[in-house]
């Protein structure tokens, strides 16, 4: 009996004269095509799948930016800064900010001359105008605390001498505050 390997390389050699006498080159042509078209169609699923695929992430991605741009937009800068400023009824308790200020300070203010104006777009100017005296630093630094605690104040002009005597400068500190007008 010959052994398990040799018959199968009998068969195989049978298969081969079998098949160069009834199929010769066209069957082998035939037999990879249709073994091409197996694989193309093999590939072309998985193409469908990858498509697919992209196809949903799309759509997710689309359906996010339909989602942002029908919620409502944030409130407008423009609103922002508008809604920052006080409004007209507020003006009693910016004055009042606005004194106690000037009694902290190391700088001598000494009555203040005020005047309302009515500025366009809506607005209500408040033209303050302070004398005073006392050190460059104290000077300065009763401007910067004006800026940094009354968001709505403006400095609009000063003007300042040097005393003869020490080291002291007297002038005007000219401001306004401005505050919405009240809707009528």
């Amino acid at each position: 009996m010959m052994p398990r390997s040799e018959r199968l390389v009998a068969a195989l050699l049978r298969w081969r004269w079998v098949w160069q006498q009834r199929m010769g080159w066209p069957g082998a042509a035939g037999v990879a095509l249709l073994l091409a078209a197996v694989a193309a169609a093999a590939a072309g699923q998985a193409l469908q799948a990858q498509r697919e695929t992209l196809l949903r992430q799309h759509v997710a991605r689309l359906d996010a930016s339909v989602k942002l741009a029908s919620t409502p937009p944030g409130p407008d800068a423009r609103d922002a800064a508008w809604l920052a400023i006080p409004a007209e009824g507020q003006r009693g308790a910016q004055l009042s900010t606005l004194l106690s200020l000037l009694k902290r300070s190391r700088a001598e203010a000494h009555g203040a001359q005020y005047r309302l104006e009515d500025t366009e777009p809506g607005l209500r100017r408040l033209r303050v105008t302070l004398p005073v005296r006392g050190s460059y630093a104290s000077v300065r630094s009763l401007v910067a605390e004006l800026m940094n605690t009354l968001p709505n104040a403006s400095l609009d002009g000063m003007d300042l001498e040097h005393e003869a005597e020490g080291g002291t400068l007297s002038g005007q500190l000219r401001l306004s505050l401005f505050f919405r007008r009240d809707p009528r």
